[in-house]
């Protein structure tokens, strides 16, 4: 039986939509210790240890990571680009190769394709996608924010535990 949580995923999209977070969750020592706390005493905590009493084995792992993004990049296209700042797909994308991938045929890496004339932009290292129209604002709204999506180390390699009670 597989059980979820998504607390981190809440919190670091919370982070974003914010600014009361961004005292709260600073930086990434101080995520860490948040999460530390909330575990401490979670339901899933004590889930964990109930499991443990049982002799169950546990397997737990993320579905992705998260990168604080500091550096923008412009993405151009159509008014139909996806919401997401460390991918985008849509017609007619173009970003700068340093700090993007472009993929323009999705299909050779088994991703839907919504038109055929759709395209995938993936934000490289910490990077993240702004629009040339008020690139200040967006600049200021998501600069050191905690995203996923795009190609680093911090999300594309998912940790996994297996715990066995003692």
């Amino acid at each position: 039986m597989a059980h979820r949580v998504h607390f981190l995923d809440l919190l670091i999209h919370a982070v974003r939509q914010t600014r009361l977070l961004d005292e709260i969750v600073p930086d990434d020592a101080a995520l860490v210790g948040l999460t530390r706390v909330w575990f401490a005493s979670s339901p899933v905590f004590e889930f964990l240890k109930t499991l443990a009493r049982r002799g169950a084995r546990v397997v737990i792992t993320s579905d992705h990571g998260f990168i604080r993004v500091r550096r923008p990049t412009l993405i151009y296209g159509s008014r139909e680009i996806s919401a997401n700042l460390r991918y985008k797909y849509g017609p007619a994308l173009r970003a700068e190769e340093r700090e993007a991938v472009v993929l323009d045929r999705p299909e050779d890496w088994q991703l839907p394709i919504e038109m055929p004339t759709s395209k995938f932009a993936i934000a490289k290292s910490d990077h993240y996608f702004i629009y040339p129209t008020k690139p200040r604002e967006y600049e200021k709204t998501y600069k050191y924010t905690l995203q996923h999506g795009g190609l680093s180390m911090e999300e594309m390699i998912v940790p996994v535990a297996t715990l066995r009670p003692r």
